[in-house]
């Protein structure tokens, strides 16, 4: 941090900000008179569901805003009104003093180019140096975010490499101009526990050595009673409350932060004796048995062949939820693959409603169809766009020969709509005229339609804010208690597993190292790797979740030996 500056100095104040966008009947109003701050050195969570106007007006600050956007009002930055500066200022700011991590990076990566030309990209576009010097500052960045290997890590494109180290290495790349600002958009969305936390982490390091304040979006209220010193809440355009972290969580006076609060889930920290349920006595309708999946190595020599399951055997009784947790690169979405005979099992076996997978073919495989369905992470890829949902919902039901009537397929898309509580009329609307709460429900509907009696449900809640998450897991829970169908529930988020689990399969690097009822996996763990998961979960209060954090760092302070 510069001599000049203290903790207390103001760098950016929003004031009165209001942010249109052009629509068929002009120009639509989307934030109406935002007022946020910021001081040097702070990490400021900006709140809200989607649509609340959050990451408008985050993305405002480096002029990011979709064409034909207007603004009113005031951006000052360190003093500097940014509504009225010109592109070419703008530009200069951008990565040297104002710089941007975005939600997904793997969109946010060019895909064709190594990390390291990207990262020496960055750092030449800001520093007058050569390639060499570029290169090793790029080095140096990578070791600051904690990646290993970083001189491998400049030569792997990056799909070779995990969410979390593409995350740390785009956070190396914002950081590559000493920026005194960082705006974090949803950066841990969709990553695991112990990933996430890491990020935090690095996110808190770098703002601490660097004197860096960050502006931090999300929808995760762990995230903010984690990281952040003030939080500001948004909804529907407007600016609804803010105040410290202490303030939003204990001493809410917005009906609308006291409902995003109450839709939090949270695993269950009361010591209380875990009680074994009796597990149901029927035949299961999934039963895995030392099931191995095994990928090929590449075209070139030296590229051995990868076990992405190891001797997993586990089973799923009728009417049972199966939570399935680990790390990103456990096996979990692989795992689902194999039970819906999408991935080709390499060794054990796998019964799926009296289908055996393994040896099932093309004839077995469309009436395993029938009776299995899926519900996917993210409705919006999954949704042809060019299809009514009326079409997207019943399409199952013509590709497993169930029903190809042009009427009967149309009355049953309203009967599915009306189960997940959208309205019937709904039908002839296209995927993205909804929200992504409202996609969600209609990738259940379409999961639901052939009345499955194994349904995989692969991260559906991960993108979504906390209270559309909670109504999608209520009608989730609304729907398998009415039509009895099993489910494997795959998820990073274990306070969401445990409200909707009844058993839990811990996976690690493609094996299971625990399966238990939920409470006995969640709250009494009986292994190491189950407990550092758990270790990592973020609560939505910032006394505990200092408490965690220090507790856990003392854990790794202490000598081993």
């Amino acid at each position: 941090m510069p001599a000049n500056e203290s903790p207390s100095q103001s760098l950016l104040e929003i004031s009165g900000l209001r942010i249109s966008f052009p629509s068929a009947v002009g120009l639509t109003e989307v934030t109406h008179g935002t007022d946020v701050s910021v001081t040097v050195g702070e990490v400021v969570a900006l709140v809200g569901e989607s649509g609340s106007g959050k990451t408008v007006t985050a993305m405002s600050i480096p002029r990011l805003l979709p064409a034909g956007a207007s603004m009113a009002g005031s951006i000052r930055f360190d003093g500097e009104e940014l509504t009225t500066a010109s592109d070419e200022r703008i530009r200069q700011l951008r990565g040297s003093q104002i710089s941007v991590v975005f939600q997904e990076p793997m969109t946010a990566l060019n895909p064709v180019y190594t990390i390291g030309r990207q990262l020496t990209r960055a750092i030449r576009l800001h520093d007058d140096c050569t390639s060499a010097e570029a290169r090793i500052r790029a080095i140096e960045l990578l070791r600051q975010v904690d990646l290993p290997n970083p001189e491998q890590m400049l030569a792997r494109f990056p799909h070779q490499i995990s969410g979390g180290q593409r995350q740390r290495a785009l956070i190396a790349m914002a950081i590559s101009g000493r920026p005194r600002l960082l705006i974090a958009d949803e950066p841990t969305t969709a990553l695991d526990v112990t990933v996430q936390a890491g990020i935090l982490a690095l996110l808190r390091q770098l703002g601490a050595r660097h004197g860096m304040a960050v502006l931090i979006i999300t929808h995760d209220m762990g995230v903010v009673a984690d990281i952040a010193d003030r939080v500001v809440v948004m909804h529907n355009g407007s600016v609804v409350e803010h105040g410290t972290a202490d303030e939003v969580f204990y001493r809410p006076t917005d009906d609308y932060t006291r409902s995003l609060l109450a839709a939090v889930p949270s695993i269950t920290t009361v010591d209380i004796p875990v009680i074994e349920p009796e597990r149901p006595r029927a035949e299961p309708v999934v039963e895995l048995t030392d099931l191995g999946v095994q990928y090929p190595g590449g075209c070139g020599f030296g590229r051995p062949r990868f076990d992405a399951l190891t001797e997993v055997t586990f089973d799923v009784m009728p009417g049972e939820i199966v939570g399935l947790v680990g790390e990103s690169g456990s096996g979990k979405s692989t795992l689902g693959r194999a039970v819906l005979g999408l991935t080709r099992i390499t060794s054990g076996s796998a019964s799926v409603v009296g289908v055996d997978v393994t040896k099932a073919g093309r004839a077995e495989l469309r009436q395993l169809r029938r009776h299995t369905s899926v519900v996917f992470q993210d409705p919006g890829s999954s949704l042809n766009p060019r299809a009514t949902i009326g079409q997207s919902i019943t399409d199952p039901l013509k590709w497993t020969g169930i029903e190809r009537r042009r009427s009967a397929l149309a009355a049953r898309a309203g009967e599915l709509l009306e189960q997940v509580r959208l309205p019937s009329s709904w039908a002839d609307r296209y995927p993205h005229e909804l929200s992504g709460g409202q996609r969600q429900r209609i990738g259940i509907a379409r999961a639901i339609a052939t009345r499955p009696r194994v349904l995989v449900a692969d991260e559906p809640t991960s993108a979504l804010d906390v209270s559309v998450q909670a109504t999608v897991l209520d009608l989730l829970l609304e729907l398998q208690s009415e039509l009895g169908f099993s489910c494997i529930f795959i998820s990073h988020d274990l306070a969401v597993v445990e409200k909707i689990a009844n058993r839990v399969v811990v996976l690690q690097a493609g094996r299971v190292v625990e399966v238990d009822s939920a409470a006995q996996v969640l709250r009494a763990p009986r292994e190491e790797y189950t407990r550092k998961l758990l270790s990592a979960v973020l609560v939505p209060d910032p006394h505990a979740q200092r408490e965690r954090r220090l507790s856990l760092t003392n854990a790794q302070s202490r000598p081993t030996g």
